[in-house]
């Protein structure tokens, strides 16, 4: 706790804390809070701009925003009853560097041949769609909210197929956490990477029969559907006479999926810098000494999968 920069008072009641890869302020006596830019802000009482310039001690103006995408065609977004032309549509307009940069901030790499567009929703909520099995045969669009959790999906609910040239395949609910599992999961080749698209997809792994893989690596949920859904999955995939590795790391670790786990280490292995800018520490240490309480860390990730109902070290 300090005293606050911001006002006068007797009893420490000012913080700092590093939370969502940003630094946070908060005054508890007057339940005002922000990040470094708002503080500043404030202690000087200037603008956004000069804030800014103040931190950097450079110029600064705003980029400029690209221009909105034209409408999609009034009949395609009214009915989309044929999802491939509306795709199409979909990819002439969009920008690869967006789509990029939305698996980027969330710790994945993207792989141009997914081929995922940006979809602008009526009301301007903008998506990441991601054909789905794949961009030559698409039965429908997966679409997850650039700035939001939302997500939606444009034509047919239907499975994620990323083929590799491997005997092996991880199943996952999501897209992302297929991506996340070849990141925090460790094989001798890289896996085809398969998302259910929600639990209520389960009975067609047995589409599986086409590709007769090996050895499957089932990574579904920690929640309840999830876990339902894994118990499913072990049946069908021996019924196909697929060898089956249950992974349960990310049950271990206590998080609900291997994504989660892939952020959830990031953040154990990347700590926060010792302070968010050299002007903030600069005012504080000037008004007050103080220290900041760290939070545990989190649980060292071993790796550990279990091989048809057995645990084996990975």
């Amino acid at each position: 706790m300090f005293f606050s920069p911001l006002r006068e008072e007797k009893n420490p009641s000012f913080t700092v804390s590093y939370h969502g890869g940003r630094w946070w302020w908060r005054d508890w006596g007057t339940n005002e809070s922000g990040d470094v830019i708002s503080f500043v802000e404030k202690y000087l009482d200037c603008s956004f701009k000069e804030a800014v310039q103040y931190i950097t001690g450079e110029e600064w103006s705003s980029p400029p925003l690209p221009p909105p995408p034209p409408p999609p065609p009034a009949a395609l977004e009214k009915e989309k009853r044929d999802i491939q032309p509306f795709y199409e549509w979909l990819k002439s307009h969009s920008l690869h560097r967006e789509v990029e940069m939305y698996f980027k901030k969330r710790g994945v790499d993207y792989h141009p041949e997914m081929g995922s567009v940006v979809y602008t929703k009526s009301g301007g909520h903008r998506y990441v769609a991601t054909p789905c099995p794949s961009p030559m045969h698409i039965l429908g669009l997966e679409c997850r909210e650039i700035e939001g959790p939302g997500r939606i999906t444009l034509g047919r609910k239907a499975l994620w197929w990323f083929p590799q040239k491997s005997d092996s395949v991880l199943v996952t609910e999501s897209i992302l956490d297929s991506l996340a599992g070849v990141e925090v999961l460790t094989f001798k080749k890289t896996p085809s990477l398969l998302a259910l698209n929600g639990v209520g997809n389960v009975n067609q792994l047995k589409s599986l029969e086409q590709v007769r893989p090996q050895e499957v690596w089932l990574a579904l949920d920690a929640d309840e559907p999830g876990r339902s859904a894994q118990r499913r999955a072990v049946e069908i995939v021996k019924s196909l006479g697929a060898k089956v590795v249950e992974v349960d790391i990310h049950l271990r670790c206590g998080v609900k999926d291997l994504h989660k786990l892939l952020q959830a280490q990031t953040v154990r292995e990347n700590p926060p810098p010792p302070s968010p800018c050299g002007a903030l520490k600069r005012i504080l240490l000037s008004r007050q000494e103080g220290t900041i309480k760290r939070k545990k860390k989190l649980p060292r990730l071993t790796g550990r999968v279990g091989r048809g109902g057995e645990n084996d070290e990975n």
